[in-house]
């Protein structure tokens, strides 16, 4: 996976933009999504910090070491749209 498999991912994430642009449907998708969208990753960024922040005891160094250490794979989750790519986190 490491090797392969997550290298190529931002490829397979691209290309499936550019098909969406090119049947002319993203900026549809962007009008119609995009605010619910951004408010949603506002609202997952902010209760990722916290959960952290609890389990890392109320200590914000700790919290964003631990944060930086799952940033990988939850790139990896929100560029699948896959729960099964989040195991590790």
């Amino acid at each position: 996976l490491n090797t392969f498999f997550i290298p190529i991912l931002p490829l397979y994430i691209f290309g499936f933009l550019l098909e969406i642009h090119h049947k002319g449907i993203f900026f549809q998708l962007f009008q119609s999504y995009g605010k619910t969208f951004g408010f949603m990753i506002c609202l997952h960024i902010i209760m990722i910090f916290i959960i952290f922040l609890i389990a890392a005891r109320g200590k914000m160094h700790t919290a964003i070491a631990y944060i930086n250490n799952a940033i990988p794979s939850y790139i990896t989750a929100f560029g699948t749209m896959s729960s099964t790519a989040s195991i590790p986190v």
